[in-house]
């Protein structure tokens, strides 16, 4: 079965995925091993200062992974995102479009892991799209407080 991987810390020294460009190369060879045909790089993303140096830093090493899948010959695509963490009122002010899935409108998001209130992740979730943006939501099984929720 040929699968796309949509949200992949695949990429080295950006955030608590690979540290290494070796290490994103070992990923990559495993991702093709299990038939995996494309990956979104998601690395975390939380500082809203700097979405411009974030995406550089991002996109630097996407070049350098996809001239590596180049070189070795590899069938897999590579794209870029990033896995947004939602927080307080900080991230409305910004705009968060360069940090969408492959240029799309969809943003991959994640909440804290501590307990919130869940009317705090509809808020969050309305304010993205009110951006003109589709926020997915990573890991929602970990969010203690979407346990309960009939509406999850």
């Amino acid at each position: 079965m040929k699968m796309i991987d949509l949200h992949c810390h695949i990429l080295y020294d950006i955030d608590d995925g690979a540290k290494t460009k070796e290490d994103s190369a070992a990923l990559l060879h495993t991702a093709v091993q299990n038939e995996i045909k494309a990956i979104i790089a998601t690395p975390h993303f939380n500082d809203y200062s700097a979405v411009d140096e974030f995406v550089a830093k991002r996109d630097e090493r996407v070049k350098f992974l996809r001239e590596f899948i180049g070189e070795k010959g590899l069938d897999i695509g590579l794209g870029a995102g990033a896995e947004v963490f939602l927080q307080n009122d900080v991230f409305s002010d910004c705009d968060l479009s360069p940090l969408c899935i492959n240029g799309s409108r969809y943003l991959l998001c994640e909440y804290t892991l501590r307990p919130f209130d869940p009317k705090y992740a509809v808020i969050y979730a309305e304010r993205v799209l009110s951006m003109g943006l589709v926020p997915i939501i990573a890991h929602p099984e970990r969010y203690i407080c979407f346990h309960t929720e009939k509406w999850v």
